[in-house]
């Protein structure tokens, strides 16, 4: 292996509560952070590819600042999304290092849902860029963005856990686009936004109780839905299900049962707010609501 800092850890089967399929993952302290990677270097293995790029050469005269994660993988990997689903390992940033850095917004393309040994996950194949919007101090003058990102690569039966550093410099002097301007501008269109003309989340309500408790969500979408999934980030110890679907209205209404399962105390869902991420093909809407009861 060249250029990587990662432990690899086999996966484990048969325990109680799906989340501690990754236990030993959690658990396993990675080696120390390789040097960083200065401005576009690759963190590289034989499934993966990783590094840290910006939209310009140069900070401008504004405070913000445009730049992205990628991630490239090969056949049968994937990299997880903010939320892990029944089991995973979302990637943890940690900006601490930088300067003339205010802030870093991370945001999320549409993940792809994934079976994981029977567990459902959310997550990326292929290939991803995390869109970052980072805010600076002081305008007009130059910023390091510093990166340390822990963060699991999996296959079906392997995760290996990463360590890695990553470094852009960003001079004073004018915004011109970089190379890789395009690319975050791709990703960036894939990012699920809160305000659509087609996709719309209109309701969510729980039904039922105990281990026949499901969420329903109404959705519209004006041009008809195709496919549409939808993932629900909630309370830490519930873990919402895949949906059931019913198109009516020529497919332009769509009726979203999830499944409940409560690994706490009976958490009641009532007045809970929870993130809703609709995804339906390339179209996808994000919002956040409060339950009703039914």
């Amino acid at each position: 292996m060249i250029g990587h800092s990662f432990e690899r850890t086999r996966l484990a089967v048969g325990v109680a509560r799906p989340a501690a399929v990754f236990l030993a993952l959690a658990l396993a302290a990675p080696a120390a952070a390789q040097e960083a990677r200065e401005t576009g270097g690759w963190a590289s293995t034989e499934f993966s590819r990783v590094r840290l790029v910006a939209a310009v050469e140069a900070v401008g005269p504004g405070e913000a600042i445009r730049a992205g994660f990628h991630v490239r993988l090969s056949e049968g990997w994937h990299f997880y999304w903010r939320s892990a689903g029944e089991t995973g390992f979302p990637p943890v940033f940690d900006w601490s290092g930088s300067a003339n850095v205010r802030s870093v917004d991370v945001a999320w393309p549409a993940p792809d849902r994934l079976n994981l040994l029977g567990f459902d996950t959310y997550g990326y194949s292929h290939e991803v860029l995390l869109p970052l919007g980072i805010t600076a101090i002081k305008a007009g003058e130059p910023m390091v963005l510093w990166l340390r990102a822990n963060y699991a690569i999996c296959s079906d039966e392997v995760c290996t856990y990463h360590d890695e550093t990553f470094v852009v410099r960003f001079p004073a002097g004018a915004a011109a686009p970089s190379v890789h301007a395009g690319l975050i501008e791709r990703f960036a269109k894939r990012v699920p936004t809160g305000d659509t003309s087609d996709l719309r989340i209109v309701g969510v309500s729980a039904v039922g109780e105990g281990e026949e408790r499901t969420i329903v969500v109404r959705a519209t979408s004006a041009a008809g839905f195709l496919a549409p999934d939808l993932i629900v980030e909630g309370p830490a110890s519930i873990y919402f299900g895949i949906p059931k679907t019913d198109l009516a209205d020529g497919g332009h209404t769509a009726r979203l049962g999830l499944p409940v399962t409560d690994y706490g105390e009976g958490v009641s869902l009532a007045g809970v707010r929870l993130t809703l991420t609709l995804i339906d093909g390339l179209r996808a809407v994000e919002q956040t609501m409060a339950v009703g009861q039914r």
